[in-house]
């Protein structure tokens, strides 16, 4: 048969603005469904992205970390050269563990859907875009440093940007944003 995976991200990110038990006790009711409509025609693998992924039927949306790119390297390592046609992920896309999912190789031909999952409310945040740096520094010399911030909410605001050696501060500078 052919297989069809699902990944369900079991952060608390998930459902800590939603009416998480009724949400739980629904998401789980529909996944079942739809598994049990599935598997006539495909073999169905449920995993749970959290801190590790993992294969299981059951989110409890407990973990603390996301770490979307853990599976798709899981994706790779065990579905390779397999009869996979659909992935789906379900997941609020907040990863905060592992390395940024839009660079995980995703070697397949088969479609890869999402599923919008949480409060998709923008909130107050600051954000890293983009470090722009030397690549090469000799020891000794100074050097520029370019740093993108990303802000919302933060209008007629500011906040602090500090350079770090361990726990030592070695330069810092203050932004302001206009809007």
């Amino acid at each position: 048969k052919p297989i069809v995976v699902f990944g369900i991200d079991n952060s608390s990110s998930v459902v800590s603005h939603l009416d998480s038990a009724a949400f739980r006790v629904g998401f789980q009711q529909k996944l079942n469904q739809l598994k049990e409509e599935l598997s006539s025609d495909y073999q169905i693998e449920i995993y749970t992205i959290g801190q590790e992924t993992q294969l299981s039927e059951k989110p409890n949306f407990k973990d603390k970390r996301t770490n979307i790119s853990s599976f798709l390297e899981e994706l790779n390592q065990l579905y390779a050269n397999r009869n996979l046609s659909a992935v789906v992920m379900a997941s609020d896309g907040l990863y905060n563990t592992g390395s940024n999912p839009i660079y995980t190789n995703y070697p397949f031909k088969a479609p890869f859907y999402t599923l919008a999952l949480g409060d998709t409310t923008i909130k107050k945040d600051l954000k890293i875009n983009r470090v722009f740096h030397n690549e090469l520094a000799f020891l000794g010399n100074t050097f520029p440093i370019n740093v993108n911030v990303q802000s919302s909410f933060f209008a007629k605001q500011s906040t602090s940007v500090g350079i770090y050696k361990g726990t030592n501060l070695l330069a810092e500078e203050k932004i302001y944003f206009d809007s």
